[in-house]
């Protein structure tokens, strides 16, 4: 119960000091304290008391008791009346638990005039009626108790979330990062000015390092309910490839010669870097182990073959470029249909015309894609002033983005989205294959049905007669055969599904000419075209979504979620018939 305090005090001059009272509610009662006066100073009456209690509306107390404590004046409480109502002047005290019982909020109004403010016991006291027992804010205790922090809700107490444990993890000084712009995208622009994919390091640069690990701690909330720490399965290892060496314990990772510091799946490594100004008669054809940088163009017929990352600052020709790693070609490339691009990683472009590309990561090109075959295992975005797609073939593992698909000139464009290109192109080719066999099938049988009539004829030459016998083993042979291919190509067919997740996403326009396919299912744009559409693998056949930049589908480029997607596909194909 919180108590409500009365204090009057008369006045002090010099040594002479008057007597002074003070009568107060707390715990049902009405109690009194009085002090004598010294020297000249005026004493307390008991009528003054008698007065005090009634305009406060407390209980009558005979005047004789009251007499009694004013003459010993001994400054102790005392318990005058018990007063029911006296309650009404208290200050009232609530509590409010949190949902997850991780802090708590306390509001006390402001006593009426002439009280006192809540004891300590009188906080505790509610703090306990509402079951709060852990993390209690001292100083916001003592505050309340001052006076202060009236009539507005302030946190008394607080949880103690659990230190989950943690187990020893790599911290690297390089970024692991860098060139990678869709890691930002949703979707500024890019531009491939800004992106360099070296970040040379010299011999003896720390490269990496382990943090210890951190043991995990129980968590309690303010009811006292404890909040078990969760462990770390996961052990992460300080490893280091070539030109790279780690110190005795094993925790620091340092660089042992010059080079460009990469990170390719989770080992770091130092490879030599090579820097010309063109790839040309001057320089030759590039074959090197590690990355690659040409400060201007790469002549037509040259070839660059690295294993590490190839950066290009100028135009690209009828040239071929093959990298482990990532390719930026900040000028773009025109091969006039002769040049090849085959990158294990990602690939940037400022635009690819006339090309053939096979591109095991992304596809990121600034501006456009023109008259090219290309193969992506990733996404393909275009987020430049132009971002269009004409006369090209593409297959797409995942999702691709653009403003235009097409041409006004409505040349013929092909997209084949969110299926695996390496099961598409081994299906394509056993397809090819079966159809040239039942072809060559067909013309065998022809040519034997000739010898055979000629034969028939009476023609008894023996050349005729060794054709004839020839022609008929190579059809036995492929008459043997055919099942199988059937077989294998029917099998490969159904297993190409398209991703549900896969989206081709066209801000602009979608242009007459255009088919898009995942897997089985075909949309053909029509006579008119299309605005603003998205476009996915349905149930019945290819969906159309309206397109609102305002809230764009989303668009997943890391491998943790495409190997999410790959395990939610797995699914029978809703369309028997053949991509």
């Amino acid at each position: 119960m919180e108590t409500l305090w009365l204090h009057f005090r008369m006045g002090v001059t010099g040594r002479d000091a008057d007597g002074r009272f003070d009568l107060y509610y707390r715990d049902g009662y009405a109690w009194l304290r009085v002090w004598p006066h010294t020297g000249n100073g005026r004493p307390v009456y008991h009528e003054e008391i008698s007065n005090r209690l009634g305009v406060l509306g407390a209980p009558h107390v005979h005047s004789g008791a009251i007499r009694d404590i004013v003459e010993e004046a001994t400054g102790a409480e005392v318990q005058l009346v018990e007063w029911p109502g006296g309650d009404r002047l208290a200050s009232t005290i609530s509590v409010t638990v949190e949902n997850d019982e991780m802090s708590a909020t306390m509001l006390v109004t402001h006593p009426h005039k002439g009280a006192a403010p809540p004891r300590t016991n009188d906080i505790m006291h509610a703090l306990g009626e509402a079951g709060v027992i852990e993390g209690v804010d001292r100083a916001t205790v003592k505050a309340i108790v001052a006076g202060e922090n009236y009539d507005r809700p302030v946190v008394i107490a607080n949880g103690r979330p659990p230190v989950n444990a943690r187990s020893s993890r790599v911290i690297y000084h390089f970024d692991t990062n860098r060139g990678k712009p869709y890691l930002v995208m949703e979707f500024d622009r890019i531009n491939l000015r800004e992106l360099n994919f070296v970040e040379f390091k010299e011999a003896g640069e720390l490269l990496a390092e382990t943090e210890p690990p951190v043991p995990g701690v129980d968590g309690v909330t303010v009811r006292g309910v404890p909040i078990p720490a969760t462990g770390d399965p996961v052990t992460v290892e300080l490893r280091g490839g070539p030109g790279t060496s780690t110190d005795a314990d094993g925790t620091r990772l340092v660089a042992t010669e010059d080079g460009n510091v990469r990170l390719v799946k989770g080992v770091v490594t130092v490879e030599p870097v090579i820097t010309v100004d063109r790839v040309d008669y001057s320089t030759g054809n590039i074959h090197f182990e590690g990355s690659v940088v040409v400060k201007k163009d790469v002549a037509d017929g040259f070839v660059i073959d690295a294993t590490g990352d190839v950066q290009v600052g100028e135009g690209v020709g009828r040239a071929t470029i093959r990298s482990g790693g990532d390719v930026l070609l900040q000028a773009g490339v025109n091969a006039a249909g002769e040049g090849e691009i085959e990158v294990a990683g990602n690939l940037f472009a400022k635009y690819v015309e006339g090309a053939s590309v096979r591109c095991r990561g992304n596809l990121l090109v600034e501006e456009a894609i023109m008259h090219s075959s290309l193969t992506v295992w990733g996404n393909v975005a275009l987020q430049g002033r132009r971002a269009e797609i004409i006369a090209s073939s593409l297959i797409v593992g995942r999702s691709v983005w653009c403003k235009k698909l097409g041409s006004v000139a409505e040349a013929p464009l092909t997209i084949t989205a969110g299926v695996d290109p390496e099961l598409l192109l081994t299906y394509r080719k056993s397809l090819a294959d079966l159809r040239a066999s039942e072809e060559r099938f067909s013309l065998l049988e022809g040519q034997i049905d000739q010898l055979e009539k000629a034969l028939g004829e009476g023609k008894t030459d023996e050349r005729l007669s060794d054709a004839r016998d020839q022609l008929a083993r190579e059809r036995d042979e492929l008459s043997g055969s055919l099942p199988t291919l059937r077989h294998d190509c029917h099998h490969l067919r159904d297993s190409i599904i398209a991703s549900r997740s896969a989206r081709v996403v066209v801000e602009d326009t979608i242009y007459k000419g255009v088919t898009v396919q995942f897997g089985s299912q075909e949309y053909r744009a029509p006579a008119r075209g299309a605005r603003k559409t998205i476009l996915r693998r349905g149930i019945d056949g290819v969906e159309e979504d309206g397109y609102n930049p305002s809230d764009p589908p989303p668009f997943v480029f890391d491998e943790e979620a495409r190997e999410s997607e790959i395990a939610a596909d797995q699914e029978p194909s809703p369309d028997p018939s053949s991509p």
